[in-house]
């Protein structure tokens, strides 16, 4: 596996005279704009999750719901307490092909 130490659109201009306008490690930026995109939403949710219900897990995009479900280990969606969602502490969601997400996917997690 290649190590990428450049990040993307960082120029070099070394004495030798060589020139490097990009890096070309798009896994990298991929993964670290989802990291971005999570913490802009947990972020918001923290702000609007005051006196505001969290949407119901089952609403949440599908790689959310299932982490969710497997941190609390309960296998019905629609059985999700708001004390189940507060006690969650980690959400691991590298490597879920994740999109888009859906407003509302870290409502109510507020121990993350």
């Amino acid at each position: 596996m290649t190590s990428c130490f450049v990040p993307v659109n960082t120029v070099f201009a070394p004495e030798s005279g060589g020139v490097i306008t990009r890096s070309r490690c798009s896994r990298l930026g991929a993964s670290l704009v989802l990291a971005v995109a999570l913490l802009t939403a947990l972020a918001s949710q923290r702000v609007s999750a005051q006196g505001v219900p969290a949407p119901p897990v089952c609403d949440r995009t599908e790689q959310v719901r299932v982490t969710i479900l497997a941190a609390i280990g309960v296998s019905d969606c629609g059985d999700v307490t708001a004390e189940q969602l507060r006690q969650v502490t980690l959400l691991s969601l590298f490597n879920m092909d994740i999109s888009a997400l859906k407003s509302g996917d870290f409502a109510g997690l507020t121990s993350l």
